[in-house]
């Protein structure tokens, strides 16, 4: 296989770091590897004594009966919330936004907790794995991603997550922030009197987040924005690998009046503004072949379907078992 110049990753990369990573995780710590698992612990009252504590200062500097209240009606929010529902939250956030006040959980309170728990729990896992000294581990698997790019390769990554920050990429959404011990921290600024601005990009479909992009512009020393706007970007041989491109969560909604809404349509990808850049940057010659890395032979041919929909060019498949990452 030719050796790509640029690579543009998502989620899938880390679940298959994090996938090989467990079994060097003893068993009644592996809840740690899944934001899931590490919310349902949260809820139930699972979680060890440490971390337990860590969430609790993390929202509240004062530990009295009011802020146990209020410590109580978080975990009452996610457990109704993950009744039906899990860590997607772009997507299950997006399928009730039409209807936010029948969607079977408080929608206000779930849509502003995320941001801040997903950080807190990365930081409780980064912290363990550094005590459990599997940098090693990790630093390996970015070297065998390594070997399938030339030596001046171009990086960008959807994650928020450092777990492949070895190959520097530029963090398209943003970032979780390191060492944070306040929630106060991931906050960017106000957006309006119920809204803030946070330090990592959120939305329910890609256009959201390209309009949440040009407003946040200004903050161009914290984001990595020169992907969208770069004049002089110029790669020839991109893997895209670990990203979905899921339809947004109110398009099965959208499907029930229109069977065409069923397949991927413009306005209903998450993510979707990554692909009308690449299509953009094939058109005006600075980007010449993109190859698409799927799990499984449903995502082959979601991809083919995005691929004729955005209208983009020079476009190869290849599994990801085929390329081999590893620790």
């Amino acid at each position: 296989m030719d050796q790509f110049d640029g690579m543009l990753f998502g989620n899938g990369l880390t679940l298959n770091l994090i996938g090989q990573i467990s079994a060097h995780i003893p068993s009644n710590k592996r809840y740690l590897l899944s934001v899931d698992e590490f919310m349902k612990k949260l809820m139930c009252d699972g979680l060890s004594p440490r971390e337990e504590g860590r969430i609790f200062s993390f929202f509240y500097e004062k530990k009295d009966i009011a802020n146990a209240k209020y410590m109580n009606k978080i975990k009452d929010d996610l457990l109704e919330y993950y009744d039906n529902h899990d860590s997607n939250i772009e997507y299950h956030l997006g399928a009730a936004s039409f209807l936010p006040k029948k969607c079977g959980y408080d929608y206000d309170a779930v849509k502003s907790l995320f941001p801040f728990l997903y950080n807190i729990w990365h930081e409780i896992l980064i912290e363990y794995l550094n005590h459990l000294k599997l940098d090693n581990k990790i630093h390996e698997f970015n070297k065998s991603v390594q070997k399938y790019f030339c030596s001046a390769s171009k990086y960008w990554t959807t994650n928020f997550d450092e777990f492949s920050d070895l190959l520097c990429p530029q963090h398209l959404h943003g970032r979780f922030v390191r060492g944070i011990k306040r929630a106060s921290e991931l906050k960017l600024s106000d957006k309006n009197e119920s809204e803030l601005y946070f330090k990592c990009i959120w939305g329910w479909n890609g256009i959201g987040k390209l309009d949440l992009i040009n407003e946040l512009k200004a903050y161009s020393d914290y984001f990595d924005f020169k992907f969208f706007f770069d004049n002089d970007f110029l790669v020839n041989r991109m893997l895209v690998y670990g990203i979905s491109f899921q339809s947004a969560g109110y398009m099965a909604q959208l499907a029930t009046f229109k069977k065409e809404y069923e397949k991927p349509s413009m306005c209903g990808v998450i993510d979707e503004h990554i692909l009308i850049r690449i299509a953009g940057l094939q058109n005006l010659k600075q980007l010449k072949e993109v190859t698409f890395a799927y799990y499984d032979d449903r995502e082959y041919e979601h991809y083919k379907e995005l691929v004729s929909l955005y209208k983009i060019n020079n476009v190869n498949y290849v599994s990801s078992r085929d390329l081999h990452f590893s620790i």
